[in-house]
């Protein structure tokens, strides 16, 4: 695993959680421009966190990233999960802010 993606990973991972304590969303040109990748490549970040998150039982906070066309996560993330506006309201039900230290992501190479 590269180095540039896991740091990435941290940076989109603490996007994310401020969004979904906002219960907002974002575009992966937007997260993309923030953590250094292109809209493309988002999904290989998210789905290190997508991993995390069902390795730990937590909702799916990759759901907050949606496409500037149809305002939806990628076919990837509907195609493994296809629950979108139940898994949205429970990332936003979350309380990410209080989230137990063993819950907050921290790279793990089984994420690969």
């Amino acid at each position: 695993m590269n180095s540039r993606k896991i740091s990435a990973s941290y940076k989109a991972w603490d996007i994310l959680v401020d969004l979904a304590n906002e219960h907002r969303t974002i575009y992966y040109q937007d997260l993309g421009d923030q953590i250094g990748y292109s809209p493309q490549s988002v999904g290989s970040v998210l789905s290190l966190l997508q991993n995390h998150c069902i390795w730990k039982d937590i909702p799916p906070i990759t759901v907050l990233v949606i496409n500037k066309e149809t305002d939806m996560p990628g076919i990837g993330y509907r195609e493994r999960y296809g629950r979108v506006e139940k898994d949205t309201e429970e990332t936003f039900k979350y309380k990410w802010k209080n989230i137990p230290e063993n819950l907050v992501y921290k790279y793990d190479k089984k994420y690969d």
